[in-house]
């Protein structure tokens, strides 16, 4: 695929909408979402001209975006000048590790103090939907839904720390996070995928229940648990 999933039509309408955006980051986000979530696959070219000319627009905008693709490792050079979509390595993962381990447990046990109502309400939500999605059959699990309900159940937690921070060092890593969730569906399958939700699951709301009855040091374990699951699915990460 040499061109982006973005339509002309879609960019007139949203700067129709906004004409205050800036072009470039409307590209940018595009591109990045379509690249994190694999509506674009691994090695999928990257034409600048081609994505120019099927959005109508000069090149100037799109070598800006794909340039800040290439600083964020989301893409790659493949050969000369081309640029392909990258794929989350083994070491990718592991370097993820290691930065979750050193932010999301100290984040969950503040946030055991700082959480609001509506987040709890939020919380609790978003623990019945992973826990259904952990406990369906694999031949019915969409990646949407496990990838994203379990982004956003971690974001929320470190979100009701309240420390700007700590926030600010996790929305560094956002992105990255939601692309290793998205690429371990589509490395193990979904076989082997729901046998490890299975567990994460139940740890999800182990989470959720010590959140429930304020045990600050029980959340700070069972996120870290959580987080250190990550170990278990590179094992079986072709």
């Amino acid at each position: 695929k040499g061109g982006s999933l973005m339509n002309k039509s879609e960019l007139d309408k949203m700067l129709a909408e906004n004409p205050f955006l800036v072009l470039s980051d409307v590209i940018y986000q595009s591109l990045y979402n379509d690249i994190i979530q694999l509506r674009m696959p691994p090695d999928s070219r990257l034409n600048e001209s081609k994505i120019a000319e099927e959005l109508g627009i000069s090149r100037s905008p799109v070598k800006s975006a794909l340039s800040r693709l290439e600083k964020d490792g989301l893409v790659y050079k493949r050969s000369g000048k081309m640029l392909a979509v990258s794929w989350m390595t083994k070491e990718d993962g592991y370097n993820l590790y290691e930065a979750r381990s050193a932010l999301e447990g100290f984040a969950a046990s503040l946030a055991v103090i700082r959480i609001t109502s509506k987040q709890m309400e939020e919380l609790e939500l978003l623990t019945k939907q992973y826990v259904a999605v952990c406990n369906g059959s694999n031949s019915d699990l969409n990646p949407n839904d496990y990838a994203e309900i379990d982004h956003k159940f971690h974001s929320l937690i470190v979100t009701a720390s309240c420390n700007p921070y700590i926030l600010r060092m996790y929305k560094s890593l956002e992105g990255y996070l939601l692309h290793y969730r998205y690429c371990l569906f589509y490395s193990l399958g979904p076989e082997k995928l729901q046998r490890i939700l299975f567990h994460a699951g139940k740890r999800h709301q182990a989470i959720f229940n010590a959140f429930k009855m304020g045990f600050t040091d029980i959340v700070r374990h069972e996120v870290e648990e959580d987080v250190h699951s990550m170990l278990n699915a590179f094992n079986q990460w072709d």
